[in-house]
């Protein structure tokens, strides 16, 4: 079948609404009337590209703060083991700095609590953003199978429009086969089942 055959009756299909309801109804992408139906998945595939690039720089920005938080959970062990009169030591820029301990216990209790702060949040979006990718990967399947089944249903329906295909009136087989030779053929005498 010609390649504009099935572009014409996939226009036609999107222009009656079948297509555009149908999709948008049952999960897949929103399709405009007149929209080209590749250029919607495309952009779909597009926007699914990039959710996937957030969610990969999220991950590793939950890494970078698991090892932060692991790094502070050292330094505060470190510090429970000191006497209350030593000397603890902060390093700020290339000078280090004498700290009291209690005020440095205090820092990275308060370091901890910012870091677990900001895990549970980037957790919370990581979540979101792989629930919208899981939403964006099935509203494209969605729209793939509705488009192959409009193509398939409008190439079967340009097979019986032109008499190569499909059982037009429920003519089988056989029948279709001796039409199509004519009068002058040999008779042809189709037999097995469902014919």
């Amino acid at each position: 079948m010609p390649k504009g055959s099935v572009e014409g009756a996939l226009g036609r299909s999107m222009a009656q609404g079948g297509m555009q309801n149908g999709m948008a109804g049952a999960g897949g992408l929103n399709m405009p009337e007149g929209a080209n139906p590749t250029e919607v998945i495309q952009a779909a595939l597009g926007e699914l590209q990039e959710t996937g690039r957030k969610l990969g720089a999220l991950q590793e920005t939950s890494g970078d703060l698991m090892t932060q938080l692991h790094e502070c959970n050292s330094v505060k062990s470190e510090l429970a083991l000191l006497e209350e009169d030593a000397a603890v030591y902060k390093l700020v820029g290339p000078v280090l700095v004498k700290q009291e301990l209690e005020e440095a216990r205090s820092n990275v209790d308060k370091r901890i609590g910012h870091i677990e702060g900001e895990f549970r949040r980037t957790e919370q979006i990581m979540q979101d953003t792989a629930q919208l990718r899981d939403a964006q990967q099935g509203a494209i399947y969605k729209t793939q199978q509705a488009l192959q089944q409009v193509a398939a249903d409008a190439e079967k329906q340009q097979q019986i429009a032109e008499g190569g295909g499909g059982a037009p009136g429920g003519a089988d087989m056989g029948d279709q086969i001796a039409a199509s030779m004519g009068a002058s053929g040999p008779e042809v005498r189709m037999e097995g089942p469902g014919m």
